[in-house]
């Protein structure tokens, strides 16, 4: 994927992995990120703010889990699940 693709799909940022990587540690990283932006109370959580835990979810962590990287604008989750670009 192409920043030039992620311009076409209109979003804001995009999680992405720089090698190839095992399916089920990718699994783990991504429903760690998932269930903890949705189950925390902070109002205001970055994208960035869930990497270093969902990193310590992987059996591979320094493999698998150093592999993700996020491009784009700085997304923060609102407690009312929805999303708000910041732009700074």
């Amino acid at each position: 994927m192409t920043s030039g693709n992620v311009d076409q799909r209109q979003s804001p940022t995009i999680l992405a992995c720089l090698w190839d990587v095992t399916d089920k540690d990718i699994d783990r990283y991504t429903q760690h990120i998932i269930k903890d932006g949705l189950s925390s109370d902070k109002d205001g959580l970055s994208l960035l703010d869930l990497i270093p835990s969902a990193r310590k979810a992987c059996k591979l962590q320094y493999l698998v889990g150093c592999a993700s990287v996020v491009y784009g604008l700085p997304v923060l989750l609102n407690n009312s699940s929805e999303t708000r670009v910041l732009y700074g």
